[in-house]
């Protein structure tokens, strides 16, 4: 199994070659690598899932995940909602007014009536 950081250094290479492809005009190449990042980033998240001593890596890479999840496609919507949820599950110390701010535009983008 992987660990973390190389987990989360392997999705942000990934989110480089994001950013190329969009230069270059290549959707497609683009889509394929935030669903690649977001998988990466995604499996990081989940191993310290749980870790709520490991602040505030821990919430970065919830946030982060759930950010790729909004790249990737409307369709892991349930799964921005979970890493949303995650990110704040016991997480008092670490919450600051700019996540929640973001967390709240993350959820409005996927459930904009509630």
């Amino acid at each position: 199994m992987q660990n973390v950081e190389t987990l989360h250094r392997e999705a942000m290479e990934l989110v480089d070659q994001v950013v190329l492809a969009r230069q270059q005009g290549d959707a497609e190449a683009g889509v394929k690598f935030s669903r690649a990042a977001f998988t990466k980033e995604r499996a990081a998240a989940d191993l310290v899932a749980n870790q709520f001593d490991l602040e505030p890596t821990r919430s970065v890479l919830h946030r982060s995940a759930a950010v790729l999840a909004i790249e990737c496609n409307s369709d892991l919507a349930p799964l921005l909602i979970i890493l949303v949820r995650q990110w704040f599950e016991n997480n008092f110390k670490a919450i600051l007014c700019c996540n929640i701010c973001i967390a709240a535009d993350l959820v409005e983008q996927v459930e904009p009536d509630n």
